[in-house]
């Protein structure tokens, strides 16, 4: 009985894990996307509009995976 109960809380830990790596993943595709906005933005927006819209749209895109994460935790 006492492996049983192991190998589900190591199932269990494994959940864990896999639910954390995502969201690193996530969080560093986050950054990375907004580190490239920024770096658009300070030279001239008005030449990289579309290119910092696309930005944007993706942006929403990871904090709706990120939602979805959060919300799978909870």
């Amino acid at each position: 009985m006492p492996e049983t109960n192991q190998d589900q809380i190591i199932e269990k830990l494994k959940k864990e894990i896999e639910i954390q790596n995502k969201f690193i993943v996530i969080v560093k595709e986050f950054f990375s996307s907004n580190s490239e906005f920024m770096k658009l933005y300070r030279q001239k927006p008005e030449d990289y509009h579309q290119k910092m819209k696309s930005i944007l749209d993706d942006q929403e895109k990871i904090f709706s995976r990120l939602s979805d994460i959060v919300k799978s935790i909870m």
